[in-house]
Order: structure tokens, then sequence, then C-alpha cells
């Protein structure tokens, strides 16, 4: 565990090479042991190492499928390799074992709107104001989904509501 901690701190400080090194020694020590192979799964993607990152996290996920955050992680590097059909599943996944995950929903209207599904991007943002209405980031990702579609009056609408609760 406290390689793990070590790890992450030189990744906080910027040292990507060494804490790489620490987590695969975290990793070595405790095969498995979750937070080790989430440590190096981060280590692997600020080292632009995307594949190595999605093998360790869905090593960590065959240990601990229930960890939301490994999810988010998982999409998030699903992204950076351009798989958004992984990224989609892994928010799935999330909103399988927390229904109410406003965060999940969010990102599936940002993976939505980036690829041009214009009415599924705003039907999740839609949920996010529903289930989050004091959540201002909702209300901006909305407020830019109708601008998108060339909706201005809802877009005006919506901004004017994010920025009433920043």
């Amino acid at each position: 565990m406290a390689r793990t901690a070590l790890a992450l701190a030189y990744a906080v400080a910027g040292s990507r090479e060494i804490a790489l090194r620490e987590s695969e020694r975290a990793v070595r020590s405790n095969p498995n042991m979750v937070d080790a192979l989430r440590a190096l799964a981060i280590s692997y993607g600020d080292n632009g190492n995307y594949d190595s990152a999605v093998r360790t996290i869905e090593s960590a996920l065959m240990l601990n499928g229930g960890l939301i955050p490994l999810y988010f992680e998982r999409a998030l590097y699903a992204m950076q390799l351009g798989d958004a059909d992984s990224a989609t599943f892994a928010y799935m996944q999330v909103l399988a074992l927390d229904p109410a995950n406003v965060k999940a929903r969010l990102r599936l209207c940002e993976l939505s709107s980036l690829l041009r599904e214009r009415e599924t991007a705003i039907s999740y943002c839609q949920q996010v104001t529903q289930l989050a209405p004091t959540w201002s980031q909702g209300w901006h990702q909305l407020g830019r989904e109708y601008f998108l579609q060339g909706n201005y009056a809802a877009a005006q609408e919506n901004l004017h509501q994010c920025a009433s609760l920043e």
C-alpha cells in the first residue's frame, strides 16, 4: 500500500516515469491489490500508454467490478483510444450499479454530443438537470447542446439557469 501511495504522490508531482516504476513494483508485490492496479493504470495513462491502461483497469475490474471510479477511468482511457463504444459501455456499467449517477449521464451527454447524436445528448443532459437541478454543469452542457442544435432560445434559457447557479 505504501508503494502505491508513493507512486500516486510521484504522479501528482509530475514525475511520471518514477510513478510508473513505483506502480509496477506495487503490482509485482501484490498483483491482486485493486489500488495498486489502479495506480499502475493511471501511470500508464499519464505516460500516454492507453492500451496498457485499459488492460490494467480491466484487471482491476475483474477483482472489484463494483468500484465505480474504475469504470470512469475505463471510459477515459477508451476515449483516449477513440473507442466510443467501450466508453459508452463503461458509463452504462456505472448506471447499472448506480442508476441515479448524474456524472455518468453528463459524460454520456458529452459523448453523444461528440458523436453528433444531438437528441440523445439533450436527453441525457435533461436527465442530469432533473436529477441534479442545482448542478450548474448540467445546465451548461444542456445549453450548449441546444446551441449546437440551433435552438438559441432554449440555449439562452439553460445557460441563464447555469449562470444563476454559479
